[in-house]
């Protein structure tokens, strides 16, 4: 896109590496690490990350596999300590 004259954000890997290593069970304080963003910070990457799915999930009748893995996604990364049961 750049050799077209197109301006290309740059693209960040490691906050979606963060909400990865969460949603596949590392411990908060690795995933903090490894974010190297704030705690607070990273709780609200994830519960943005989790509204952004709920608005796949509730695509079932266009789109059923991703709205399954949505909220399947919804499931793993909703966990204290970002939320509270």
């Amino acid at each position: 896109m750049t050799s077209r004259g197109f301006e290309v954000r740059k693209l960040f890997l490691r906050p979606a590496v963060a909400v990865h290593a969460w949603a596949t069970g590392q411990p908060w304080e690795k995933v903090v690490t490894l974010s190297d963003l704030e705690e607070g910070t990273l709780a609200m990457l994830v519960l943005r990350t989790a509204d952004n799915l709920r608005h796949i999930k509730i695509l079932s009748d266009v789109f059923p596999e991703a709205s399954k893995t949505a909220e399947t996604a919804i499931d793993l990364i909703l966990r204290e300590p970002v939320v509270v049961k």
